[in-house]
């Protein structure tokens, strides 16, 4: 059984149809001229990134992603499949590796980009992403496309403090990482159906404005005033900021 959305060894720098043409194994295709738009699908800051020397566009692509702050290593270990399939460079939320199983429907609430909807979609989940930024929606969306789950997935342009914007569940799990307005988060979770599961990130104390950044013991008490069981609340860490990670369940 083939792996879904492997973790890539390479980054492929050429056109969109020059890799479609002639795949390279293990290689996540992001045109070189696309690299600063699509940061958002490289791997994480601090890990270096082996391109695949495949000319003069591999180069451009070593200089652009050094620019990025990357470390790029021209690799000519690569060869040509016949077998094309979905990589990724980037890395979902560790709270969704392993991905939950079993497969259901899940909310993203402030998705971004579109990388931990897309995980979930991969493994079979069906998604709805939302986000108030169009522009990253459409990010998002391009992201699906080209992972092959648009079937999946489904954007919406929605604000979490305008309630009536928000979809209807109910959904057996909702993401809420790294979102400005946590406590709505958990506050929205009335559209969990019964059993599912609310899956919490945010900035802990100190490492975004008041307000928004959250401690264990406050995110408990928000979640037990919404009637959810805490299973696990601790403290964890991205891109050198600490944060407050929670698993909540609705009984």
């Amino acid at each position: 059984m083939e792996p879904v959305l492997p973790k890539a060894r390479f980054l492929d720098p050429r056109s969109e149809e020059a890799a479609a043409s002639a795949p390279i194994a293990e290689a996540a295709n992001i045109p070189w001229e696309s690299l600063r738009t699509r940061r958002a699908e490289l791997p994480p800051p601090g890990e270096p990134v082996a391109v695949a020397d495949t000319g003069p566009e591999a180069r451009m692509a070593a200089v652009r992603l050094r620019e990025l702050g990357y470390e790029a290593i021209l690799a000519s270990d690569w060869v040509w499949t016949e077998r094309p399939m979905a990589w990724r460079l980037w890395e979902p939320n560790p709270m969704l590796v392993p991905c939950p199983r079993p497969a259901g429907r899940a909310l993203d609430l402030g998705c971004g980009a579109g990388r931990d909807a897309v995980w979930l979609a991969a493994h079979g989940w069906q998604v709805v992403g939302l986000d108030r930024l169009p522009e990253a929606l459409l990010r998002a969306e391009e992201l699906a496309r080209r992972c092959r789950v648009s079937a999946k997935t489904c954007w919406v342009e929605a604000d979490l403090r305008r309630p009536r914007e928000l979809p209807r569940g109910p959904f057996d799990l909702l993401l809420a990482f790294l979102c400005r307005h946590w406590r709505l988060a958990v506050g929205w979770s009335d559209r969990l159906a019964q059993g599912g599961s609310l899956m919490l990130e945010a900035f802990a104390e100190g490492a975004r404005r008041p307000g928004v950044t959250a401690t264990p013991e406050a995110v408990a008490r928000e979640a037990a005033r919404a009637g959810l069981v805490a299973e696990r609340i601790e403290l964890g860490s991205r891109g050198g900021s600490a944060t407050v990670r929670a698993l909540l369940r609705r009984p």
